[in-house]
């Protein structure tokens, strides 16, 4: 009775349509969450990558409007330059620098800047594109196709560092498994890298990784990789993060 009495009152000051509408919303919002609960556990039970999966990447990346140069996803100038100062800070000068998941260069002309080779990687070759044209006349750049979880064209100990922001958090556990192996057989002894990965398992946000803090410092350690730092925050009192999406920046080396 008291839910008839509740939409009754609803209808008195809404009409009749509204009521209606609200609560068809109502039920299908249930509805969807229950099929979304039951797709993460049919991804977490069979080890799917859902939408992380280097296919699905590639088809995503692929078909993506690159005009906006990947700025979108760029809350202020100030947090953009905030970033671009702890690149300068952590990579080497003129060093053998690799780039994962460029998009359409939004962090990759600072690293241009200080490389003095900067290979570059991406799964989806209109994001290659994107950064060719956008780095044009650059002469210390590689640009490469990958399969979305190996490094092929790259040698062994060839790497002084490792970038990849807004990347890792849309690549499925098992391929970012797959990288990080090949983060340990690409860096050189003292190499480092930055990545930028989920922390809370794909729990906020569009196709979203389920990789987690936890799990990716797990997956370094478990291929000789040593962690050395993880946040979601920088700059003066924690200005700046990564905490939206519930994500998080992990540092590592190479020994």
């Amino acid at each position: 009775m008291r839910h008839v009495r509740f939409l009754g009152s609803l209808v008195a000051e809404n009409g009749l349509l509204w009521t209606f509408e609200w609560t068809l919303s109502q039920l299908l919002k249930g509805v969807l969450g229950r099929v979304e609960r039951s797709l993460e556990s049919l991804e977490r039970r069979r080890a799917l990558p859902g939408l992380s999966g280097a296919a699905a990447n590639r088809s995503i990346w692929d078909g993506y409007d690159w005009r906006r140069g990947g700025e979108e996803w760029t809350p202020s100038a100030e947090w953009k330059r905030s970033l671009t100062a702890l690149i300068r800070e952590r990579a080497p000068r003129q060093g053998a620098i690799l780039e994962i998941g460029p998009g359409a260069g939004r962090w990759t002309e600072a690293l241009q800047k200080l490389a003095g080779a900067l290979t570059v990687v991406d799964v989806s070759r209109t994001s290659i594109e994107a950064c060719r044209a956008r780095l044009a006349g650059s002469d210390n750049v590689r640009y490469l196709v990958n399969d979305g979880r190996t490094l092929p064209d790259i040698p062994d100990d060839s790497i002084d560092f490792i970038w990849s922001f807004d990347t890792f958090v849309h690549v499925s556990p098992e391929d970012t498994a797959a990288y990080a192996g090949e983060f340990r057989r690409v860096l050189r002894s003292g190499g480092r890298g930055i990545v930028h990965h989920p922390a809370s398992g794909g729990l906020r946000g569009g196709f979203r990784s389920r990789m987690t803090s936890d799990a990716f410092t797990s997956l370094l350690r478990s291929t000789g990789l040593v962690p050395l730092e993880q946040f979601d925050s920088w700059g003066p009192q924690g200005a700046f993060d990564v905490k939206h999406f519930g994500d998080a920046i992990t540092v590592f080396a190479k020994e």
